[in-house]
């Protein structure tokens, strides 16, 4: 007996972009972030759209590069975008002529708005706070101050290309498990004076909880202080220790 039909609305993977040796180089480190984040189901819309905000700097995509794009992210958005959103998005990447200015105010409102972490059970129950403003910030750390059991996990993102008398930092993560609070202290674009009156208040959190990083975080934190860094326990194991901790965050 035939068995074609056993193939029949059998889900397909989705493939990677290829061929894109060629492209310039910032829209080049977008096809390839894209390509590894989004087949491992580990990057965020917001993030995605980042990305191609960062590929759309170099000029417009061409157009099969645009499509492949496209077709490649649409999973990701599904449900997130309404209708219009929808088309604009397709329009910056698809037509080889970048984002009209209507289509660029859409794109950073949905950058506001879109989720900017990747969804795991486990944060179901906490509140997730992600914010540019540091008054909003400081009123989340000083709750943060009062009591716990658990050190406050701190993780840093950071962009990929550096610019003068501006931080490369992108995101501060803080997750607290004893309140069960997560602050995406968005700092993207952010001065070093800027960053230095962060550095104060996190030294002020360090006065009344236990702080953890995952690495040295020599942006936040000097020598004095008295940070305990998990990655000197569990070495090479960073990203799985991340996780573990319900910080599946990734780059903008």
């Amino acid at each position: 007996m035939s068995s074609s039909n056993s193939s029949v609305n059998q889900p397909t993977e989705k493939e990677p972009i290829s061929f894109y040796n060629s492209l310039p180089y910032k829209q080049k480190r977008c096809v390839e972030t894209l390509n590894e984040f989004i087949l491992k189901k580990e990057i965020s819309a917001a993030s995605i759209l980042e990305w191609i905000q960062l590929g759309l700097e170099d000029g417009p995509f061409d157009c099969e590069t645009g499509q492949q794009i496209h077709e490649l992210i649409q999973d990701q958005f599904a449900g997130l975008l309404r209708p219009y959103e929808e088309d604009a998005l397709k329009r910056m990447l698809c037509n080889g002529q970048g984002a009209a200015h209507q289509d660029n105010r859409i794109l950073k409102r949905l950058l506001i708005v879109l989720p900017n972490q990747i969804n795991y059970p486990e944060l179901e129950a906490y509140q997730t706070t992600i914010t540019h403003s540091t008054k909003t910030a400081i009123q989340l750390i000083e709750k943060m101050a009062v009591g716990g059991h658990f050190p406050v996990y701190i993780d840093t993102e950071k962009t990929h290309f550096k610019r003068r008398n501006i931080s490369k930092l992108a995101v501060i993560t803080i997750c607290d498990v004893d309140h069960k609070m997560i602050l995406l202290w968005r700092v993207r674009g952010s001065s070093y004076e800027k960053i230095s009156e962060i550095r104060d208040i996190l030294r002020w959190l360090g006065k009344y909880r236990r702080i953890a990083t995952y690495d040295q975080e020599e942006d936040l934190f000097d020598s004095s202080q008295n940070v305990y860094n998990v990655q000197h326990i569990f070495f090479n194991e960073k990203e799985s220790l991340k996780k573990q901790l319900f910080f599946g965050l990734i780059s903008t």
